[in-house]
């Protein structure tokens, strides 16, 4: 490795980790991966290669790296090529879905115990056609450099089928708009099964008229009872 016109061995930089106290973590930290990985073999989790990109993506994002150039700079300052972002991806995700075939049937316990934690939310979304600028904004409004009514206000001002959701309001012109909106999000990915907290019912109509009907569906009530029934849902 060279920084700087200096040239590094890997013992300097192993001695450098053992002096400043962190090589335990790091040992701990590289154990636990050698675990997991063998577990997810064991349990045949399968990453597809979309996964990674969505993944990589998400990696760039956290990191504010709009332009492919901005990453290659990164790769390069942090000593990594692309195959290293691409398999911190693979490493990301099969944690996840371990995780996630793991403690699944906690959920529905741990939400039950805590649904006053999760009475109500607000959501907003602005729908951008260029991702670089989606990133941008998305890190401005994150570090309060605009509000977000203000970026709505500024990006969305000369756009055609703006439409304004007030979620918990039960009419079929709320559940059309969700529904396209669900719809769009399959596309990219078709989970096994669907969770959603069930309070006017309306989220939940909207994730069933969109769903293919080989998706689970799993409701958890905390406000009206839902009387309607579809072949995919269990409340």
């Amino acid at each position: 490795m060279t920084l700087n016109d200096f040239s590094l061995s890997p013992q300097d930089v192993l001695y450098q980790i053992k002096l400043s106290g962190q090589i335990h973590s790091i040992v701990e930290s590289v154990v636990s991966e050698k675990i997991i990985a063998q577990v997810a073999t064991e349990m045949a989790i399968e990453i597809e290669s979309e996964e990674i990109q969505q993944e990589a993506d998400k990696i760039r994002l956290a990191n504010q790296l709009y332009k492919p150039e901005q990453t290659w700079i990164w790769l390069e300052r942090q000593g990594l090529v692309l195959d290293d972002l691409e398999y911190i991806a693979r490493k990301t995700l099969v944690a996840k879905k371990l995780a996630q075939k793991l403690f699944s049937d906690q959920i529905k316990q741990f939400f039950i115990a805590n649904q006053l934690n999760y009475h109500s939310a607000i959501i907003y979304e602005i729908v951008f056609d260029d991702p670089d600028l989606a990133m941008e904004i998305f890190y401005a409004i994150s570090e309060s450099e605009i509000e977000f009514a203000r970026a709505a206000r500024e990006y969305c001002q000369d756009k055609k089928g703006i439409s304004k959701i007030q979620f918990g309001a039960n009419n079929s012109v709320n559940k059309e708009i969700i529904a396209q909106r669900v719809t769009l999000v399959l596309q990219q990915f078709m989970p096994d099964e669907i969770w959603c907290a069930v309070g006017s019912g309306t989220l939940l109509t909207s994730i069933l008229m969109a769903a293919p009907k080989e998706i689970k569906v799993f409701g958890v009530q905390v406000g009206a009872t839902f009387h309607e029934t579809y072949p995919n849902l269990t409340i």
